[in-house]
């Protein structure tokens, strides 16, 4: 007998179909801009990579890096060091080749000016590039919380069916994951300057250091790693509302085009200090006036006016 085929089905396998190539199609464009800035480099090339290569290979001392992409590779080399020189480095109680052994199997280089422990410089620097990232996070939580007040809603983070706002005012929707992200942001951060302080040692070493860092360290990557996961979580579900972010411009009155104007009287042969005078006069009486351009109406919808469509 025969089967009947679900159109239905056919269509949907279809369009997933296409959505796939879609994906495929924009890694392989990715792939092949990168195949051809690495064939721009490879051109050139000249002996002075190599002399840097050599430079860099055989370096006795530390190397500052600064940048991004590509500079982490350099990073890797300076973070991976070893050191096992005796009670206060010296090698008093153990010889230089056992370092030296140790390190190559680990692959690390060995520090040539370690005392008791390693310079915590190093783990002050790692402790800034999670505080930088953490401070990232924050910067685009801030935003979403800034979007979310009642009186703006113009996005807002998930929310899920059966989730409460606010205990007292049923109409919130606080933005509890974000403002979350912020508050771990700053934990992050505070434990950067702990890394800070664990610098300074007193001569060989005190053991200052190696209490907060058994704190700082682990916490700091632990709420890092929350953080990202939170904010994934937050943007894939992200809802904005068009309607709202207009509403919102017209509520200015054409204040927001002041510049447009300042540039049209300037264009028309006033000066610019004139016409910004003008302009002031015009927008701002009394300082702080609300006066405006003319503008088109402002949406009527109610739903637009109550912030959420």
């Amino acid at each position: 007998m025969p089967v009947r085929k679900n159109h239905g089905e056919n269509s949907r396998t279809s369009v997933i179909r296409k959505e796939k190539m879609d994906e495929v199609g924009f890694a392989v464009s990715i792939l092949q801009q990168e195949a051809h800035a690495l064939t721009l480099m490879a051109r050139g090339l000249t002996t002075t990579f190599c002399e840097i290569v050599d430079c860099l290979y055989n370096i006795k001392g530390r190397i500052a890096v600064t940048g991004m992409g590509k500079s982490g590779h350099v990073a890797r080399k300076v973070a991976a060091t070893g050191a096992i020189s005796g009670a206060v480095g010296t090698y008093s109680s153990i010889d230089p080749y056992v370092e030296k052994y140790v390190c190559e199997k680990l692959g690390l280089t060995p520090d040539p000016l370690s005392t008791q422990v390693l310079a915590r410089d190093r783990h002050a620097q790692v402790m800034a590039a999670l505080a930088v990232c953490a401070s990232t996070l924050e910067s685009i939580a801030m935003q979403v919380r800034l979007m979310q007040q009642s009186d703006v809603i113009e996005a807002e983070e998930p929310f899920t069916k059966g989730q409460k706002g606010s205990s007292a005012m049923p109409h919130k929707r606080n933005p509890i994951t974000a403002e979350r992200v912020c508050g771990l942001a700053r934990v992050v951060k505070a434990n950067a300057q702990v890394a800070f302080d664990n610098v300074a040692l007193w001569f060989e070493r005190d053991i200052s250091h190696s209490g907060a860092e058994r704190v700082v360290l682990a916490d700091s990557f632990t709420a890092l790693d929350y953080m990202f996961a939170k904010m994934q979580w937050m943007l894939d579900g992200l809802q904005t509302y068009p309607a709202k972010m207009e509403h919102n411009l017209w509520r200015t009155k054409g204040l927001i085009f002041s510049s447009k104007v300042l540039l049209a009287l300037v264009d028309a042969g006033i000066s610019r200090e004139d016409a910004y005078v003008r302009c002031q006069e015009r927008y701002l009486p009394g300082g702080r006036g609300d006066q405006g351009l003319p503008c088109r109406p402002q949406p009527a919808s109610a739903g637009v006016l109550r912030g959420r469509p």
